[in-house]
């Protein structure tokens, strides 16, 4: 019973993997012509690629593209909003993105803004320079649409029936979820202005907000373990094993494993992107006041986001069932 819900959670899919390994030649190629830094931007920047993967028909491959440029555009947005908003302002304008989002949601039962592009503007709040994130947002566009060439040479496959998509949020829900999430986004964004790197907050805060309890809790438990179990492994391998040798491996190796579990239930996405982000923050040298500094940052920064979002995701819940009872009455 045990290793069937394990097996149902963990999902492998070794195409995606090979997918992604060709993809990695161009990043090998600049770290054998000593451009370790642009490597590793190059790595981080086929991250769409993996979440997406090789859709079984090629016109479906498109998504590559518009994953990546959401990711991308959504980044500059959040570096945009940090650096030319006032705290309130940024509050505001996160506030009503994320109100609008909810109803988006419900009202096409298409979550992509609220679950995906509102969060990926928050951590645009951790951009140090609008010039930063223009780069990584050019990288990252280039980086999809080759990454969708590719995966045209990739054969069709069938098209395996699936379960019609769930209901995320009704219609009726919308508007009260809109507000509290958005105050939830709202609260993260004041205190990202405040801290380094702090846009993790506010990603944190709207990558495991959800209407449900079960959800959110589930959510919340796995990003906060792979986060902290993420960050003490790489923490531990930057200590001991020599720079020269670690540069770029330690992404690689993530990208490669988030493209073969990218259809997994389980959120473990947050345990790869970590160690990408992390080799990026460290190169190219690092000592070990900077590597504790960002292992306390990353964990609490993000632990923070989650507490954040489980008293709003409580609040809305708990004004959901008072209105339902009032109904019933």
């Amino acid at each position: 019973m045990f290793w069937e819900k394990v097996r149902a959670e963990f999902q492998w899919d070794s195409r995606n993997i090979i997918f992604i390994a060709v993809l990695l030649l161009i990043p090998i190629s600049l770290i054998m012509v000593q451009e370790q830094r642009l490597a590793l931007l190059s790595i981080i920047s086929l991250i769409p690629a993996a979440i997406a993967g090789v859709a079984p028909k090629r016109k479906k491959r498109v998504s590559i593209v518009l994953v990546g440029l959401f990711m991308g555009i959504s980044i500059l947005i959040g570096a945009i909003i940090k650096f030319y908003m006032t705290e309130i302002g940024a509050a505001v304008f996160i506030f009503l993105l994320a109100f609008a989002a909810a109803l988006i949601a419900a009202k096409r039962n298409s979550p992509i803004v609220m679950t995906f592009i509102v969060p990926v503007i928050g951590i645009g709040l951790s951009m140090t320079t609008i010039e930063s994130a223009l780069a990584f947002m050019i990288v990252i566009a280039i980086n999809a649409v080759f990454a969708f060439g590719v995966s045209l040479i990739f054969p069709e496959r069938e098209v395996v029936a699936q379960q019609p998509q769930a209901i995320m949020l009704t219609e009726k829900d919308a508007k009260l979820y809109g507000i509290a999430l958005g105050a939830a986004m709202a609260v993260s964004t004041m205190l990202s202005f405040f801290w380094d790197h702090s846009g993790w907050i506010v990603g944190s805060t709207g990558l495991v907000m959800r209407p449900y309890f079960n959800k959110q809790v589930s959510r919340s438990l796995w990003r906060a373990g792979s986060i902290i179990i993420g960050m003490v492994i790489i923490s531990v391998a930057y200590y001991y094993i020599p720079e020269i040798t670690r540069t770029g491996i330690f992404a690689m190796i993530a990208i490669l494993l988030l493209a073969g579990f990218h259809k997994s239930t389980a959120y473990i996405t947050p345990f790869f992107v970590t160690f990408m982000t992390f080799s990026f923050l460290l190169y190219p040298g690092s000592n070990d006041k900077l590597i504790a500094q960002y292992l306390l940052e990353r964990i609490v920064w993000v632990l923070l986001g989650i507490v954040i979002a489980f008293i709003f995701g409580q609040i809305f819940m708990l004004v959901r069932k008072i209105r339902d009872k009032k109904t019933v009455v």
